[in-house]
C-alpha cells in the first residue's frame, strides 16, 4: 500500500514561505579575509619543514613540538604504527638516532587543502637519503607522504603522517670501494 505523507514545515508569518532550521550551530569564516588562508598554509608548510629538519638534526624535543598530543604515525609502507608523541618519539629516537643514521629529508611539492579553520590535509613529496658507516648500509627512499594537520590554539600541528612508498633501495657501502665520509 502506498500512503501519502504531508509534512508540516514552519512558515515565516510575513511572507508565508517554509523555515528551514539547521540541527546543528554553523558558522562561516572569510578564508582569505585578512590573509587567513595563506597564513595557515605557510604555516603548515613551516609545521612539515621542521618535522624533517628535527628528525635530520636528532632534535627530539623539537620534533615532539611538531606533533599534537594524540597524533598517529604510519611509516616503512604501515609497517610502523604508532599513536601519541611518547610512542612517535620513543620509536624515532632509537630507530634514527641511536642507531647511527645519517640522513637527509627533502620534502617538497605541498599540495595542501584547507578543511577547516582548524583541519587540513596534505601530500608532499620526499626524498631521502641515508647512512650508517657502522652498519654498512645506505638507503634512498622517494615517497610520498600524507598528513592531516590541526590547528591548537595559535599553532598548527601534525595530527597524523604517513607515506607510500615510490620506491626504497639499500647497497652496503662497501660495494662502492671510493665511498668515505668527510663530514661529519
Amino acid at each position: 500500500a502506498v500512503e501519502k505523507l504531508a509534512h508540516s514545515y514552519p512558515h515565516c508569518w510575513r511572507c508565508h514561505n517554509p523555515v528551514i532550521f539547521r540541527a546543528t550551530e554553523q558558522w562561516f569564516i572569510g578564508m582569505e579575509m585578512n590573509h587567513f588562508r595563506q597564513d595557515a598554509l605557510e604555516a603548515i608548510k613551516r609545521v612539515k619543514y621542521a618535522y624533517w629538519r628535527c628528525l635530520d638534526t636528532k632534535d627530539w624535543q623539537a620534533l615532539a613540538a611538531c606533533f599534537a598530543p594524540d597524533a598517529t604515525v604510519e611509516y616503512g609502507g604501515g609497517q610502523y604504527r604508532f599513536q601519541g608523541v611518547d610512542a612517535i618519539i620513543g620509536f624515532l629516537r632509537p630507530a634514527l638516532g641511536e642507531s647511527g643514521h645519517v640522513g637527509v629529508h627533502h620534502g617538497h611539492q605541498p599540495e595542501i587543502e584547507l578543511v577547516s579553520a582548524t583541519t587540513a590535509r596534505g601530500t608532499w613529496a620526499l626524498d631521502n637519503y641515508m647512512f650508517n658507516v657502522a652498519q654498512n648500509r645506505c638507503v634512498r627512499i622517494a615517497s610520498f607522504y600524507h598528513d592531516r594537520y590541526v590547528k591548537l590554539g595559535p599553532a598548527w600541528k601534525i595530527a597524523h603522517t604517513g607515506y607510500t612508498y615510490v620506491f626504497h633501495e639499500e647497497w652496503e657501502r662497501s660495494d662502492t670501494p671510493s665511498l668515505r665520509v668527510l663530514v661529519p
